[in-house]
């Protein structure tokens, strides 16, 4: 094997080295970007956090934790994006080299998901037909938007996945942000609502729009 055979790709060395967190040395998941623009996954956040605070592993800068954790700290979206493009060029399901549902191992008990035609831009999954069609009809998912996985790999709806990563809870993903707190000033999901917040009053956020 000559020296350019052994190099490694442009996927390969994204993956090891820009897309690897810092912290954890894996794949970044969930990337969370601090104020020093460093970027890290939130669990591994959450591990440093101390009193309310984070020291930057690179740059060494204190960070303050938001009230709502180190889930409030802002989304790399850049960074999701490549490795959406990384999981769409690797192989998913050894047998047929495709992404595979994110899904099926969770509700139907398999080792591994069958090929993925779809993705949910509120939950980020990759989904097959099958659990596709069961997302679109449950109760608990049936607003969630679901496109054909062939546009979303093209970014024909990345503008509409910000829209809906920024309008969805940090504190419990997949909830829209639909009251506000006002003592708080806080944006709140229905899960938000009937935890710490029960006691305050709040408005459905149309209304609070409207109000201001």
């Amino acid at each position: 094997m000559n020296s350019k055979d052994s190099s490694p790709t442009l996927l390969e060395a994204l993956s090891s080295d820009f897309l690897a967190c810092k912290i954890c040395l894996e794949q970044l998941h969930t990337p969370k970007t601090l104020p020093c623009l460093h970027t890290y996954c939130q669990d591994c956040l959450a591990q440093l956090d101390i009193g309310g605070q984070v020291r930057c592993p690179e740059c060494r800068e204190i960070v303050p934790v938001p009230a709502e954790g180190v889930a409030a700290f802002k989304t790399n979206f850049f960074v999701n994006g490549l490795l959406d493009l990384v999981k769409a060029r690797a192989p998913g399901d050894v047998h047929s080299g495709k992404p595979t549902c994110a899904l099926c191992p969770l509700v139907g008990g398999k080792s591994s998901g069958g090929p993925a035609t779809a993705r949910c831009l509120d939950c980020a999954d990759d989904l097959c037909q099958a659990c596709a069609d069961g997302h679109r009809c449950s109760r608990q998912t049936h607003k969630h938007r679901v496109v054909d996985l062939v546009g979303y790999r093209a970014g024909w709806y990345d503008e509409e996945a910000r829209e809906r990563q920024a309008s969805q809870c940090p504190q419990h993903p997949g909830e829209a942000l639909c009251f506000l707190c006002q003592p708080c000033s806080q944006l709140l999901c229905k899960d938000c609502r009937l935890g710490p917040h029960i006691d305050h009053p709040c408005l459905p956020l149309a209304e609070a729009v409207r109000s201001r």
